[in-house]
């Protein structure tokens, strides 16, 4: 529309221009123009004018339909405001659908390959646990099988160092999955503190499917680590043939003396109401330490039921303790 207005102002322009310099001279009219000459111009200054009122009407009719444009294209503006979206294609979402994801593969597959490299170089470092180990077994977890194949990849290696790592790793992901290989990898582990290590892993899992793999070890491992490790395993899952082991284990005295403490006293952080007879062991060997006898007052404390309200009263009655293991478990049966 402004491409037709331009030409039509530079028309009307020109014909205002030429009639203000015909109307102009009058002197001229006066001293020497004939009759017919002033005719002459008189036709053409008509003409003139009625070109003019043409190039107006038509300049009026052009800012009609400019108008009329711009109102059609105000209401097509707002019915596209109010009118249903449409629906994006597909196609292209889903690429970049797939594209975050793969990416996010990426990053987790390289978070697990520089924390296992931290581990192959500082297998103790996986024992502080943390929010470190929490994400790396979040990656593991996320990526599934993908995830798993790198580090039961380092649990067959021939590198002590990649055993140890991977045994930290296992130690914190807690999946059934890896209870076939780990067994294994503690039977055929000649290494005894890589073997413990392992086992470490296998006890702290809360599937029962751990169970078979415990009582395999206790069997056949020849490394006692792995035995000792074993049996608070088999307490700490209620299984009642394993805590008989664990007591007797726990009362010979042919067995090392920090093998069996480090079995009897970390039966104490347990919660399992099946491991009470090995409890009532440590209670009775250690009673003159009260560091001991106040932990095994908070056994009691957590175990429901009579018998662990009658082991808490006969504690808080007993001479031979010392007063604060006494009033320690007088606490403990005001609380139940």
């Amino acid at each position: 529309m402004r491409n037709v207005l331009i030409p039509l102002a530079l028309v009307l322009g020109a014909v205002g221009g030429y009639l203000l310099k015909s109307g102009s001279n009058p002197e001229t009219d006066r001293v020497g123009v004939d009759e017919s000459r002033l005719a002459g111009i008189e036709r053409d200054l008509e003409t003139l004018r009625a070109e003019r009122d043409e190039l107006k009407t038509a300049l009026a009719r052009a800012r009609g339909e400019r108008d009329s444009l711009s109102a059609e294209l105000l209401a097509a503006t707002r019915a596209d405001k109010t009118a249903e979206p449409v629906a994006p294609d597909p196609e292209p979402e889903a690429t970049d659908e797939a594209s975050v994801l793969a990416k996010e593969r990426a990053e987790r597959k390289a978070r697990i390959s520089a924390a296992l490299k931290k581990l192959r170089e500082n297998p103790m470092s996986g024992l502080m646990g943390g929010a470190d180990q929490q994400k790396l077994a979040e990656d593991i977890r996320a990526l599934g099988e993908e995830g798993l194949a790198e580090v039961l990849a380092l649990l067959a290696s021939d590198d002590p160092a990649d055993r140890s790592a991977a045994a930290m790793v296992l130690m914190g992901l807690d999946d059934p999955a890896t209870v076939g290989p780990l067994s294994q990898a503690i039977m055929d582990e000649s290494d005894p503190q890589t073997a413990a290590m392992l086992s470490q892993a296998l006890i702290r899992m809360n599937s029962e499917g751990a169970v078979p793999a415990l009582r395999d070890a206790v069997a056949n491992s020849p490394h006692e680590g792995v035995k000792v490790n074993s049996l608070w395993g088999l307490c700490r899952h209620g299984d009642a043939n394993g805590v008989a082991q664990a007591l007797a284990y726990y009362q010979d005295d042919e067995k090392v003396g920090e093998l069996r403490d480090a079995l009897g006293r970390g039966a104490l952080i347990l919660d399992t109401p099946a491991a009470m007879p090995l409890i009532d062991a440590v209670r009775k060997k250690d009673a003159k330490i009260p560091q001991v006898m106040n932990m095994v007052v908070a056994y009691y404390a957590r175990i429901p039921g009579q018998a662990a309200t009658d082991r808490l009263a006969a504690m808080a009655n007993d001479q031979d303790l010392a007063e604060s293991v006494r009033q320690a478990a007088r606490t403990a049966l005001d609380k139940r």
